[in-house]
């Protein structure tokens, strides 16, 4: 059962930034996700496996052992890791082999003053500080995160540079202008990162870095990372973006460079940071609730409950993101699927402590895949919201149009009813274990007998000989969330063969608004438990010129194999204005009709 949609439409997500409308990702306003944002908090583990000082801050990078157990491949030694909390060894590259891995890429940071600023204010010591926050291999620390979600195939290398502590990887630079005291500014619109690049050259030599010679610096080649010390209220936009266009030729060489990425000068904690880098580097794409900024897998943004931001030692925000979940790490090319077609018994899933054993099941559905990962509460992924005291579960993930958590008990629970809502998810839904969702079907399959949770996990895959039949359609829109304010939800209600679905504007967000934005999708139900958009293939008719159904845009999501389509409800100023208009919905041979009433003017 699919519970949110992504879609291309980008927005800002705030002071603590997400991915950039420039990104190209899908994460926005139509995004699916749960419009709160995300929480600084989610998903903190109680401690479980601290040591006796877990009370005590400790800067990022510190050796706390704040992520619980020996860190996998901890110091680059050996290619055996210690799991966390067993005596199994599983095998791991090296942090050495991990740096040589195709993926690893140069990344320069450059801490970006105004005339009038000093970011040392904020941090003593900016330079070392921000090199060991993004290149370090300890637990908090940039390095240490990637390998252990890469399975050690993945490093950011620093670049080359004589500014400071030469090679580093992080530069200083000071532009000629004053920071700005009023409005807000786009920044790849102002004169800042050209004149930033410009100046950098000094030392920097960037034409070093176009090894395709082509005279274009790309992400994979040198990703360069601004840390701006500018107020947030001064920023048009997300407080850190990636995968931004420049294309600005750097005075005195023969080579631009395409993009950029930035954070704020106070994110200096791993989370935001990291996720940027993988938006800019590894090309990856938010995903849907129930796991709110999940492009690290179940939230940027989690805390570990010793460790600080470099410049703050009472806040641990963002400093214990969780690691990629499955499909990230098929797009980043850190796993292969393990393809299955026929029932399959005693089959195991190793979970990423595993190292190089870890993988992920691909399992043919209507057209698209379901996705199986094994996640247990280490390292990192002590920040998966695990509920109940579990320790762990395997996760599916319905990949179609969309690439959507499966929501396990819904599979069952929506279809018969007439109408439902969304307001939130529980996290509880989309993972099984012995005892808990430890059987479920979707398509042609059956997963049964799911384990205990631990690295290793095991279950039963059954294959059914079925052929896929839609049996009925439901209308899905945004309607208001009436038990939080300023939240919206989602709503399905039938679509009946032949008949007519009434639907309240004013239910809709802003739907006192004739300006709004507002959109619906008609989606089929099979009876093997997909449910698709059928947007493409429907034909919408209006009764009035007043309203209209516009598409928006067809697309096909990054890692989806069936396109979509937005269906956007528009309102017309220059016709006459109705309060009431019925809506002809067509696909294939089936016909429905729903009536907007209270269409504002």
């Amino acid at each position: 059962m699919r519970t949110w949609a992504v879609v291309p439409t980008l927005v800002a997500c705030g002071i603590w930034g997400c991915s950039s409308a420039s990104d190209g990702g899908p994460a926005g306003s139509s995004a699916g996700q749960n419009n709160g944002g995300g929480s600084s908090s989610a998903g903190q583990s109680s401690n479980a496996g601290q040591p006796s000082n877990a009370g005590q801050s400790a800067s990022a990078g510190q050796s706390s052992n704040a992520g619980g157990g020996n860190a996998a491949g901890a110091a680059g030694a050996g290619g055996a890791a210690n799991t966390a909390g067993s005596a199994n060894q599983w095998e791991w590259p090296t942090y050495e082999q991990a740096a040589q891995g195709p993926k690893s890429t140069r990344v320069l940071i450059v801490l970006l003053d105004f005339s009038d600023t000093d970011i040392g204010k904020l941090l003593p010591q900016p330079e070392p500080g921000w090199s060991e926050l993004v290149f370090g291999t300890k637990q908090g620390q940039g390095n240490h995160f990637w390998y252990q979600t890469s399975g050690g195939q993945f490093q950011l290398l620093r670049a080359a540079e004589t500014g400071g502590l030469a090679n580093d990887g992080v530069i200083s630079v000071k532009l000629s202008t004053p920071q700005p005291v009023d409005g807000t500014f786009v920044v790849q619109d102002q004169t800042w990162i050209p004149e930033a690049l410009d100046k950098a050259k000094a030392v920097v030599d960037f034409a070093s870095f176009d090894k395709s010679a082509d005279g274009i610096i790309q992400n994979s080649e040198l990703s360069v990372m601004f840390v701006l010390n500018l107020p947030y209220a001064r920023i048009n936009g997300a407080g850190a973006e990636a995968n931004i266009p420049i294309n600005h030729l750097i005075a005195g060489t023969n080579v631009t460079l395409e993009k950029f990425a930035r954070v704020e000068d106070d994110y200096t904690s791993i989370g935001t940071p990291m996720h940027e880098l993988g938006h800019h580097i590894l090309g990856l794409k938010h995903g849907p609730a129930p796991s709110d900024h999940d492009l690290m897998g179940l939230g940027a943004y989690a805390e570990d409950p010793v460790l600080t931001t470099l410049h703050d030692s009472t806040s641990h925000y963002a400093t214990r993101p969780t690691g990629l979940h499955g499909l990230n790490k098929l797009a980043a090319g850190f796993v292969q699927p393990t393809h299955i077609t026929e029932t399959t018994r005693g089959l195991k899933l190793y979970a990423p402590e595993t190292g190089k054993a870890y993988n992920v099941l691909e399992l043919p559905v209507v057209d698209g895949f379901l996705y199986l990962e094994n996640r247990t509460a280490w390292g990192y992924d002590q920040s998966i919201p695990f509920c109940d005291g579990h320790q762990g579960g395997i996760f599916p993930i319905d990949a179609s149009q969309y690439l959507s958590p499966l929501d396990i008990p819904g599979i069952s629970k929506y279809p018969p009813l007439a109408s439902f809502d969304l307001p939130d998810e529980v996290f509880c839904d989309f993972y099984a274990l012995s005892g808990h969702n430890g059987s479920f079907s979707l398509g042609p399959w059956t997963i049964e007998n799911v384990s205990a949770p631990g690295p290793v996990m095991t279950l039963d895959l059954v294959k059914k000989d079925v052929a896929p039949k839609i049996t009925h359609y439901k209308f899905r829109y945004w309607i208001i969330n009436p038990n939080k304010e300023g939240y919206r939800m989602w709503h399905q209600v039938e679509a009946t063969a032949n008949g007519n679905t009434p639907i309240d504007f004013a239910t809709f967000p802003f739907g006192d608004d004739a300006t709004g934005y507002f959109t619906i999708s008609l989606e089929s139900y099979y009876d093997t438990g997909e449910v698709r958009s059928v947007n493409v293939d429907s034909v919408w008719t209006s009764d009035s010129p007043y309203v209209s159904l516009n598409t928006v845009s067809e697309f096909t999501n990054p890692g989806a194999f069936r396109k979509d389509r937005i269906i956007q409800i528009a309102l017309n100023p220059a016709a006459t204005h109705v309060t009431s208009a019925k809506v002809n919905v067509s696909v294939g041979s089936f016909q429905t009709s729903f009536t907007l009433n209270n269409i504002p003017q």
